[in-house]
Order: C-alpha cells, then sequence, then structure tokens
C-alpha cells in the first residue's frame, strides 16, 4: 500500500507556522506556536484510532459509550521531537513514550547517525506516532520507521510533522511503504547543506536556543 501524504491547513495552523518561519520570532514564541500547531494536528492524526463500547452509569441511567480501543505511542525523533511531544503528551496522557536519536553527518549529508535508541514494546494493533517537525531529505524519517518496524511491522505508524520537502516525499515513496504522514507546509527545495528552503532553520536548534 502506498503512502498517504495529508496537509492539514487552518487560519490558525497558517499565522503560527509564519511565526515558526520568521527569523525574528523569539525563543519562546517559537515554542508557543509549534505547541499551538501540534496542539490543532493532534486531533486530525487521532481521527482514525479505533474505539470500543464501553458500558457506564450515568447520574440518571446505564448506557454504553466509546472508549478508545488501541495502545497509543508516541516516539519522539531526537531532539527536535521533543517540541512537538509535550502537546501530544497532555491530549493523550495514557499514550507510552518511545525515543529515536538521530543525527546527520555533516560531511555526508545523507548519512544518518543513531545515537540514541529507546522504544516500548509494539503490538499489531498499536497506533504508532512519530514525531519529528522537520523532514528534509526523508532519510531520518526513512531510519526511523525501519527501527519501528524491527519491533513490529504490523502496526500502525503516523508520522506527523510541521514541513516536509518534495524531496523527501519522493524519497520516501521509494523506500518505504503504508506510512500516512501529516504535514502543515510541503516546501519546494533543500539548500546546499540540504536544510528545507524556505523552511524555519533548523527546528531543534531555535526550540532550545542552541
Amino acid at each position: 500500500m502506498n503512502n498517504q501524504w495529508k496537509v492539514i491547513e487552518h487560519p490558525l495552523i497558517k499565522d503560527n507556522l509564519t511565526k515558526l518561519r520568521d527569523k525574528n520570532t523569539k525563543k519562546i514564541d517559537f515554542a508557543a506556536s509549534l505547541k499551538i500547531i501540534s496542539n490543532l494536528l493532534i486531533f486530525e492524526v487521532c481521527k482514525n484510532i479505533k474505539t470500543k463500547l464501553k458500558t457506564i452509569h450515568t447520574p440518571f441511567v446505564e448506557t454504553q459509550s466509546p472508549i478508545l480501543s488501541q495502545k497509543i505511542i508516541l516516539i519522539s525523533i531526537l531532539r527536535a521531537g521533543l517540541g512537538m511531544l509535550e502537546s501530544f503528551k497532555e491530549i493523550l496522557p495514557n499514550a507510552k513514550i518511545g525515543h529515536i536519536g538521530l543525527k546527520r553527518s555533516e560531511e555526508k549529508f545523507n548519512f544518518i547517525q543513531q545515537y540514541y535508541l529507546n522504544l516500548p514494546e509494539i503490538n499489531d494493533n498499536d497506533y504508532v506516532i512519530v514525531l519529528d517537525p522537520m523532514i528534509a531529505t526523508g532519510n531520518s524519517a526513512i531510519k526511523a520507521i525501519n527501527e519501528i518496524r524491527k519491533i513490529n511491522n504490523q502496526s500502525k505508524i503516523i508520522f506527523v510533522s510541521i514541513i516536509v520537502s518534495k524531496i523527501s516525499k519522493q524519497n520516501i515513496d521509494q523506500k518505504i511503504k503504508n506510512i500516512s504522514f501529516f504535514t502543515t507546509a510541503t516546501d519546494p527545495k533543500l539548500n546546499k547543506k540540504q536544510y528545507i528552503i524556505p523552511g524555519l532553520g533548523d527546528a531543534g536548534d531555535r526550540f532550545f536556543g542552541t
């Protein structure tokens, strides 16, 4: 099954994405806009989580009402993914958390170094949400998805970003299948250092101020 790419458009997302792109946006305001966008994305990302009926008692009657039937796993791509993780944790407090640390080589842009891996148990029916604000070349996304599939190849994987490049979409579609991608913008190109253009710079550096 081919990958699904969905661009989420909303006036509040567009306004805050402009703030993220602006180099004059201060660290505290950058973090605030990233949080707002993440909060708005959550509801689209979670639309297809399965539910089941549970018998409860209201103050008046016994009734059946839906609850989530899938375990949710949040996986942050370090370190920029941490900027999105807190928003998802607030809405999904029972989700299990995993982290994958990936670093791009400054000499060989296509070489991705994995320096940290801590993933929970993943079962067939789990709803796995991967968080990384920027997908530039797509190589980090491919690496992360392959690591998750080493644990379980049947789980539903949803990859959530703020900006992707056209090049990354082509690269990912050639090497990975059956993933749902959610983003807010597709930017046209990369510069010589493989940063997204127009982009917003390095999301991790701007979020953490380092």
